[in-house]
């Protein structure tokens, strides 16, 4: 039986590569065009970066090679956003 290694991108790897250039979120978002929010969400691990913006930041960041950002998943409950947590939480019963 064969094994299936996941990656996905590492939040902490995304957030090194931004600070190893001296740039700031507002900084990062402004130079590809992204709300900041959405790069704070990505180095928190809340989302994952689309193809072309995961590009774009490589580029800014001078990441040659993109597989650099990311890490091997050991779990695979633990591919997933942080977002795709919570939506899993059950909801309140609480009729207020």
């Amino acid at each position: 039986m064969s094994t299936i290694t996941i990656f996905q991108i590492d939040p902490s790897k995304l957030r090194a590569a931004r600070e190893k250039k001296n740039l700031t979120t507002r900084q990062a978002a402004r130079l590809i065009d992204i709300k900041e929010r959405n790069l704070t969400n990505y180095e928190i691990g809340f989302a994952r970066p689309q193809p072309h913006i995961l590009a774009a930041l490589c580029k800014i960041y001078d990441v040659e090679n993109p597989m650099d950002l990311f890490s091997e998943v050991d779990d695979p409950e633990a591919f997933s956003t942080r977002a795709d947590k919570q939506k899993n939480l059950p909801q309140s019963t609480n009729n207020v």
